[in-house]
Formats: C-alpha cells, structure tokens, sequence
C-alpha cells in the first residue's frame, strides 16, 4: 500500500496536475499573463508548467513558446532553450524575439563564435536593433578582433547613443587591448645637499604592439636648474628603444638599449630582464642594466612577484659592484588595482640604492646608501586617456655618515590611439 502512493505522488501526481493545469487554460492570454506574473514572482516552475498547458492547446502561440524558451535558459535548460527556438527561426515574416533570443542563448553558453553568426543573421532581418549590434560587437571582441569590435559599437553611438551596454563595452575593450599609444612623462628630482639641485626631465615616446613583441622608442630630455652654468651643460638628451617581447603565455622579456648626450644621463644604457610565470599566481624574474657615465656599471636584478585577490605584490633586490665591493638593495612593492588594469595605487619601500631610482648624474651610482618610499596613483580616463602620478621621498647618505632629504615625482599621460 506504501509503494503504491509512493509511486502515485512520484509519476502519477504529476501528470494529474499537468493535466489539470491544461483543462484550465479556457482564456490563452489571461493563462500567459498569469504565467509572467508567477515568474515574477520567482516561481518559474510553475509559470513552465502554465506555459507548457498554453503551447499544448495553442500550439502557434509563438511569443508563449518564446517566453517559456527563455524560463528554461533561466533554469538552466539551455539546449532545451535552442529546441524551442530553432523552428521560430523559419517562420515568415521572421519572428525578431525568437531571433534575438537564440543569440541572446548563446551568449549566455559563451560560444563566441555561434553568437558571431547568431547576432549577423539577426541584423541582416533588423538591422537597427542596438542589442544585436552590441552583441556582434561583443562576440569579435572575445575572439581577438578589438578594432572591428569598436567599429560595430560606434554604429550604435550613431544610432542609439543612450544605450549604455555599448559605451561600458568600449570602456572594456580600451582598457584590456594593447593598442598603439602615445605617452609623455614628466618627471623632478631635488635636493640641497651639499648643494642645490632640481633637475626637470621630460620623456615622449611610442607604445607599439605587434605580434609577440610590444615596441616602445622614446625619447629623454632634461636640464638641471642652474643660473651660474651654461644652458647645454646642465641639460642632456636621450635616445632609447625597449621591446617587451612574449615568448609563450606564461613567459616574457624586456630588452632595451639607449645613447644619451651630457653629464646627466647615461652615455650608453641597456637593460635585459626575463620574467617566468609560476602556478598558484607566482612569478620570478632576472636581469641585469647597464650603465655607461667615464666607466662602465651594472647592475644585476632578481624579482618575485605574487597576484593575490586585487593586489600585486612585488619584490626585487639589486646587486652592484662598487668601488668598496658588492652593494645590495631590497624594493618592495605593494599595488592596489580597482575596476582596471590601469587602474591602481603603488606603494613602495626600499632599502640601498638601484636603478629604480633617478639616475641623473654619475654620482647617483656612487652615492652609498639611501631609504626610499614612494606613492604612485594611476588611472583611465574615458576610454582612451591613462594619467598617473607619484611622490618619492629617500633619505640618502652620499657621503660616509653625510644624510639628506632627498625629493622625487612625476605626472605621465597616455592615449591609444585608435
């Protein structure tokens, strides 16, 4: 007897019930309405099972079978969601939410490449329809084509400039795309021991991407303010190129050479630095740069370097060959990102000296110890614009026992330039 009503509840009731939901259904508009309302109310399951009674008796009843597709992609039900759709599809004149559901289906299932196809037959029936549009655009985004991604967008800022989906899109694709950028920097340095020195330097350069290597030539010039010298002699110039290059996903590289002119910055300067990506969010790096003043310096890096949650934390310790031996220097570096990548706030600690620092003179080599802290702010602007900003303080021994204050900072601006 116990089996019996356990078997009634589990496959009987059930079909008692369905059947009963159908034998109600006299009004097919009052059954929908009362469906979407059920479902607002958070309980899809029963607005399925009105929906199913409805389609059942009034099997043409498309925007029924529409609805109930879209429960079923809420459900989870995503190819069950497809079955409902697909014979929508060859309907005349074409139904558009059947269309623009079935692309709305495979956004949700992230397949990229069908929602690509999805969302152009779409727009070729309804080609003003700002939705498909966005998800075109988002669909060549999300396989590598950023440019024909913001192409597709400003055809809804032509269009449609209200709709915000498209403008929080281009925001994304700015701000996680390397595309070309211009960038300048300006950057001072300052103390008054054992005399007065401000030094004012300005740097303008290219970001340029291609395959598997990021090119960056620039140029630095900067002057040291100095009412009693000649003009040239307290400024100097430099030409430099770097390459960031990608060897694998999880491997990279910077290489870079420059010829400067002057007493303040370097005659020759190089750098190459390798960085090797770990499991569990880690990577290591090492490299060496090399300096050119009357003599020749390098000095030799390595880092480690850890994503946690929003935060990078970085630390690199220098080693350099002086006149009375090897000298060592510890940086750390903690970050802060927010909504972007290009969005962030620095804080540095140091202890020795590195080429981290300003090197505007020869003497800033020899000098034999300093503390460093540093804060720097970086942030977007609209979709195109990255402006930062940073202090630095050290207090430096430049002569055995001999302290001073000394003061650092710059502002930078970048624009990509599509």
């Amino acid at each position: 007897m116990r089996i019996r009503i356990v078997l009634y509840i589990l496959v009987l009731f059930p079909i008692l019930q369905a059947q009963q939901v159908s034998s109600e259904i006299q009004d097919p508009d009052a059954s929908f309405e009362y469906a979407r309302n059920l479902a607002n109310d958070e309980d899809v399951d029963h607005a399925i099972k009105v929906c199913e009674a409805i389609i059942e008796k009034y099997p043409e009843y498309h925007d029924v079978v529409i609805y109930l597709a879209g429960l079923k992609a809420r459900i989870g039900d995503l190819e069950v969601a497809h079955e409902l759709v697909m014979p929508l599809l060859e309907i005349e004149p074409p139904l558009q939410d059947a269309y623009l559901l079935q692309t709305r289906l495979f956004f949700w299932q992230n397949k990229w490449r069908a929602l690509e196809q999805s969302a152009m037959r779409s727009l070729e029936l309804f080609p003003d329809h700002s939705e498909l549009k966005y998800l075109l655009a988002l669909s060549l985004y999300k396989t590598g084509r950023p440019e024909s991604a913001l192409s597709q967008l400003a055809t809804i800022s032509q269009s449609d400039p209200v709709y915000s989906r498209a403008e929080a899109l281009k925001q994304t694709i700015y701000g996680e795309t390397d595309f070309p950028a211009v960038f300048t920097r300006y950057n001072f340095d300052y103390f008054k021991m054992p005399y007065t020195r401000s030094w004012h330097q300005l740097t303008a350069g290219l970001l340029y991407p291609l395959d598997r290597i990021k090119l960056s030539p620039y140029v630095k010039a900067g002057h040291a303010i100095n009412n009693s010298a000649d003009f040239l002699t307290t400024s100097a110039v430099q030409v430099n190129l770097d390459g960031y290059i990608n060897f694998t996903d999880s491997s990279y590289a910077l290489l870079g050479y420059g010829i400067g002119s002057g007493d303040f910055l370097p005659g020759h300067r190089a750098i190459a630095h390798y960085w090797q990506a770990l499991p569990a969010a880690w990577t290591v790096s090492a490299g060496a740069r090399y300096f050119y003043f009357d003599q020749h310096f390098i000095f030799y890096a390595l880092g480690l370097e850890k994503y946690l949650g929003n935060y990078w934390l970085n630390l690199n310790g220098y080693f350099f060959m002086k006149d009375y031996g090897m000298s060592a220097a510890t940086y750390f570096t903690a970050r802060r990102y927010f909504d972007s990548r290009e969005h962030h706030v620095d804080l540095t600690a140091g202890y020795g000296t590195s080429p981290d620092e300003p090197i505007t003179a020869l003497y800033d080599l020899q000098r034999l110890n300093a503390f460093t802290t540093r804060v720097s702010y970086n942030r977007r602007l609209g979709k195109r614009s990255v402006i930062g900003a940073g202090l630095g303080y050290m207090y430096e021994e430049y002569r055995e026992q001999i302290f001073r204050n000394r003061f650092s900072g710059f502002l930078s601006y970048s624009l990509k330039l599509p």
